[in-house]
C-alpha cells in the first residue's frame, strides 16, 4: 500500500512540472542527436531567428519501434507538407540512435527532422509521467507552448491555432484535467474519471482524447451500452464534429450487437456540410468495415445514386468516386455496372498519373472484368 501511494504521489508530482500550454519551454540545452538532418531549435528564439522562422513549432516525443511509428511519421510529413512555411516538425524519441537510423531508413519520403533523445532529459521535461505516446507540442517563436495533446490530433490543432479557434488558457485547463484522467486510469477511479472527463467536455465537448479514454475504460468494464450513449451524447451536442462518426464506425466494428445503430450513424454523418474530400473518405470507410451490412448499404447507395449533385472534383478525387460507385455496384450484383464505373475511374486517373491509386484502380478492373468473363461461363 505505501509503494502505491509513493508511486501515484511521484506520478503526481513529475505530472505538475511537466510543460503544459502557457508555459515558457526556456532555453533548454540538453543535448539531441539529430539524424541526417539540420537541427531544430527547442524553445526560445532569438529576435533575428524569428524574423526567419516560421510561426510554430511542432515537436512530437514519439517511440520509433512502436507499430505505429511509420504512420505518425507520415501524418507529421502530411502536416508538414500543407504549411509549408508556416510549421516545422520534428520528431524526437528516447530510443536508440541504432533504433532511429533503422526507423529513418525505413521512411526515406519523410522530410520531418529526427532526433534522439540520448541524454533523456529532454522527454520528461516534456512527458514527464505522461502515458500518451506520441504526445505533440505546439510553440510559438516565444517558445510559449500553445497546445499539447496526442499526436494523432496535431493536424486538428494546428487548424485550430491558424483559424483563431484555439485558446491557449483553456488548452491548459484541458490539459491538466487529461493528466488528472491518467491518475484516475492508473488507479482503477472510473467514477471519478467520468467526472474529470465531464469537466473537459464543457471546455472542449468533443476532445478526443478525453472521449477516447474514457471509452476505453468503460468498454474494457463491459458497459458498452454507457459507451455508446457516450458517443450519442457528443454527436448531438456537436453534429458537425465529423471524427465523432469514425469514432462511432469503430465501436460498431467492435460491438456488432451495436450493429442497429449503423445507418443512422451513417445518416447523420451525409447530413453535415462536408466537402468531397470527406465525403468519400468515409463512404469508404463504410465499404471498407461495412460491406456486408445491407442496411448500410443502402444509406450509402442512395447517397451515391440518388439525388444528390456530384461535387466539383479533382481528377484524383473523380477517379475515387468512381471507384465508390463501382464497388457499390459490385457489391448489389451489378458486374456490367461495376466495369463501366471502375473504367471511368481508370480513365480519369490518366489526368492525375502521380496518383498512389492508379495502379489499385486497374487491378480492381481487371477484377470486375474477370468476374465478368466468369458469370457468362458459368451461367
Amino acid at each position: 500500500m505505501k509503494k502505491f501511494i509513493l508511486f501515484s504521489m511521484l506520478t503526481a508530482a513529475l505530472t505538475v512540472m511537466a510543460l503544459r500550454p502557457g508555459d515558457m519551454i526556456g532555453k533548454p540545452e540538453f543535448r539531441l542527436k539529430w539524424i541526417d538532418c539540420t537541427p531544430f531549435k527547442v524553445g526560445e528564439l532569438t529576435k533575428e531567428e524569428q524574423a526567419v522562422m516560421p510561426p510554430l513549432r511542432i515537436l512530437v516525443f514519439m517511440f520509433t519501434r512502436s507499430e505505429n511509428s511509420s504512420q505518425i511519421i507520415n501524418m507529421l510529413e502530411q502536416i508538414r507538407l500543407k504549411y509549408r512555411g508556416k510549421v516545422m516538425v520534428a520528431a524526437v524519441t528516447p530510443d536508440t540512435e541504432h533504433d532511429a537510423k533503422i526507423f529513418h531508413k525505413a521512411n526515406p519520403d519523410v522530410r520531418v527532422r529526427l532526433a534522439v533523445d540520448s541524454e533523456r532529459k529532454l522527454t520528461p521535461l516534456f512527458m514527464a509521467g505522461s502515458m500518451l505516446y506520441p504526445m505533440g507540442f505546439i510553440c510559438n517563436a516565444e517558445g510559449k507552448v500553445l497546445w499539447n495533446g496526442e499526436a494523432v490530433d496535431l493536424a486538428e490543432a494546428v487548424e485550430k491555432i491558424f483559424h483563431n479557434q484555439s485558446n491557449v488558457q483553456d488548452n491548459r485547463k484541458v490539459s491538466l484535467l487529461i493528466d488528472d484522467m491518467q491518475q484516475r486510469m492508473r488507479t482503477g477511479e472510473i467514477r471519478p474519471l467520468k467526472q474529470v472527463a465531464d469537466k473537459i467536455f464543457k471546455i472542449d465537448p468533443v476532445n478526443p482524447t478525453a472521449l477516447r479514454m474514457l471509452l476505453f475504460v468503460m468498454e474494457s468494464s463491459g458497459d458498452i451500452d454507457g459507451a455508446w450513449k457516450l458517443i450519442s451524447e457528443r454527436i448531438k451536442a456537436s453534429p458537425a464534429a465529423l471524427r465523432l462518426y469514425y469514432t462511432a464506425l469503430d465501436m460498431i466494428r467492435r460491438n456488432p450487437r451495436l450493429r442497429n445503430q449503423l445507418p443512422q450513424i451513417i445518416s447523420g454523418f451525409y447530413r453535415q456540410n462536408v466537402n468531397s474530400t470527406d465525403f468519400i473518405a468515409f463512404t469508404e470507410t463504410v465499404l471498407l468495415s461495412f460491406s456486408g451490412d445491407a442496411d448500410a448499404l443502402e444509406v450509402v447507395f442512395k447517397q451515391m445514386f440518388g439525388k444528390r449533385k456530384r461535387p466539383e472534383l479533382s481528377a484524383a478525387e473523380n477517379a475515387r468516386y468512381d471507384m465508390v460507385r463501382a464497388r457499390l455496384r459490385y457489391l448489389v450484383g451489378d458486374l456490367d455496372g461495376a466495369v463501366g464505373y471502375q473504367q471511368k475511374a481508370v480513365d480519369a486517373f490518366k489526368s492525375a498519373p502521380q496518383s498512389r491509386g492508379a495502379a489499385v484502380a486497374r487491378v480492381q478492373l481487371n477484377f470486375y472484368r474477370k468476374l465478368k468473363e466468369l458469370r457468362s461461363t458459368v451461367y
